[in-house]
């Protein structure tokens, strides 16, 4: 299951759209298996949350960018690319 708050999208428009942005207050937190298209794209800007609570992202491109938050708490992962991005 994943959840959201704020401004971010939905898990099945992230699915149509092949993208979500999560910018100041936003939070996305995942806590099952989600598999992605190849060509999806996660980003976390300065002031969003991706919270994966012992689920897993796979497929995708995560970004987070300086000042964004990407936490992996009770076995979450993220199967695919990690960029880890320090300029804001």
């Amino acid at each position: 299951m994943a959840t959201t708050s704020s401004s971010t999208k939905s898990v099945t428009d992230i699915l149509k759209n092949r993208q979500a942005i999560l910018e100041q207050k936003a939070t996305l937190e995942i806590t099952n298996e989600i598999g992605l298209h190849k060509d999806c794209i996660v980003e976390v800007k300065q002031g969003g949350n991706l919270i994966l609570n012992g689920g897993s992202i796979y497929n995708a491109t995560v970004i987070v960018r300086a000042g964004g938050e990407g936490l992996l708490e009770n076995g979450g992962k993220i199967i695919g690319r990690l960029i880890a991005l320090l300029l804001p």
